[in-house]
């Protein structure tokens, strides 16, 4: 787990508020109801600050607790349906926290390990090195688009011709695809490799 101290997390605080705040305020808000969310998000992170796996993973981490409160405010003003929250969710699951920095946080956590940055750039190498690889096929072109260009699903469905629900479809189905060559990766294998060889070390995914 993390150790953050109060003078780490004031820098946290001042590294991430603004994106924090531009993610709620796309959900609809005022602006000053978008404060007293981010204001909660934070204060919330504090309290919980002892289940952070690392510090890396803060960015998302407070997302995550931002579109959580989002969402409950919604409900609890009744100005969405539950269908709509989640259709909503799954809409801001893919536009603000599944790129390709957040699916690695996710293939880290779910390896149960904790990469420095060296570890992490190799990771995010063959987490490319997959896409590229795959079949081709409309699905992958989403991905490309999504991960390597960084795309929003908004504007691939211009470029494709192709109704956002059919890419977030895809996107996911896609994520299941990487997560099947990513589940078992381990970077400090390729550093090992890069230190032994001199050159670099990442391996195909399949």
């Amino acid at each position: 787990m993390a150790t953050i101290d109060k003078i780490h997390f004031d820098f946290l605080y001042r590294q991430n508020y603004l994106r924090i705040k531009s993610f709620v305020l796309k959900h609809g808000f005022c602006e000053s109801i978008a404060d007293d969310i981010v204001q909660d998000s934070f204060i919330n992170a504090w309290e919980k600050r002892s289940s952070l796996r690392s510090i890396e993973t803060f960015g998302p981490w407070i997302r995550a607790i931002s579109r959580n409160l989002c969402f409950l405010h919604l409900r609890s003003k009744r100005v969405v349906s539950m269908s709509e929250i989640k259709a909503h969710r799954d809409l801001c699951e893919f536009e603000e926290i599944g790129d390709a920095e957040e699916f690695i946080n996710w293939i880290e956590s779910e390896n149960n390990q904790v990469w420095n940055r060296k570890e992490r750039e190799l990771a995010l190498e063959a987490l490319y090195h997959s896409i590229e690889h795959m079949s081709d096929s409309i699905r992958k072109k989403i991905g490309k688009l999504f991960y390597l260009e960084h795309r929003s699903v908004h504007e691939i469905g211009l470029i494709l011709d192709i109704k956002q629900n059919t890419i977030l479809s895809h996107l996911r189905r896609f994520r299941k695809e990487l997560s099947r060559d990513l589940v078992s990766y381990d970077p400090g294998l390729d550093l090992h490799r890069e230190k032994k060889s001199g050159t670099s070390g990442r391996e195909v995914l399949r």
